[in-house]
C-alpha cells in the first residue's frame, strides 16, 4: 500500500474517532441535562403536593404557606422548562454529531476499501513479476540445454 495511502487512512481513522468521542460526550451532556430536568419536574410535583397538604391542616397561616409551596412549585416547574430547553438543544448537537461520525465512518470506510484495493493490485503485480521471474529463469536453462544439444 501506497505511503500516501496508508496516511490517508490513518487520518480517517482519527477524524473518525474524534467524532465518535464528540458524539458520546454530546449524549452524555444530553442524558445530564434531561437528569436535571426531571429532577425539576419532580421537585415541582412534590411541593404541588405538600401545598395541597398544606391546605388541609389547621395552622394559621396556611394561605402563606400555600403560596409560598405553589411559588417554589411554578420555580421548580420553570426550572424544568430551561432544562428541557437545554436538554432538546443538546439532543441537536448529539444528532448534528452522530451525522458527523457517521460520514467520518462512511469515509472511513471507503478509504480502507480503497486500501485493500490497492494492496490487491500490489499483491497481483508482485505475483505476475514472480512467475515471468520463474518463467525467464526456466526459459534460459531450457534456451542453455537447446544450444548444448
Amino acid at each position: 500500500m501506497s505511503r500516501q495511502l496508508s496516511r490517508l487512512l490513518r487520518v480517517r481513522r482519527l477524524m473518525e474517532e474524534m467524532s465518535r468521542a464528540e458524539f458520546a460526550h454530546l449524549r452524555v451532556e444530553q442524558a445530564e441535562l434531561e437528569a436535571r430536568r426531571d429532577g425539576a419536574l419532580e421537585v415541582a410535583v412534590t411541593l404541588r403536593g405538600e401545598a395541597r397538604a398544606s391546605l388541609h391542616t389547621s395552622k394559621e397561616d396556611v394561605p402563606g404557606l400555600w403560596r409560598r409551596y405553589m411559588e417554589d412549585s411554578e420555580n421548580s416547574a420553570g426550572e424544568a422548562e430551561r432544562w428541557d430547553r437545554a436538554a432538546q438543544q443538546a439532543a441537536e448537537r448529539a444528532r448534528a454529531a452522530m451525522r458527523r461520525y457517521m460520514e467520518d465512518r462512511l469515509s472511513r470506510m471507503q478509504a480502507e476499501i480503497l486500501a485493500r484495493e490497492q494492496a490487491a493490485v500490489e499483491r497481483l503485480e508482485r505475483e505476475r513479476r514472480e512467475q515471468r521471474e520463474i518463467d525467464d529463469w526456466f526459459g534460459m536453462g531450457r534456451r542453455v540445454r537447446e544450444r548444448r544439444s
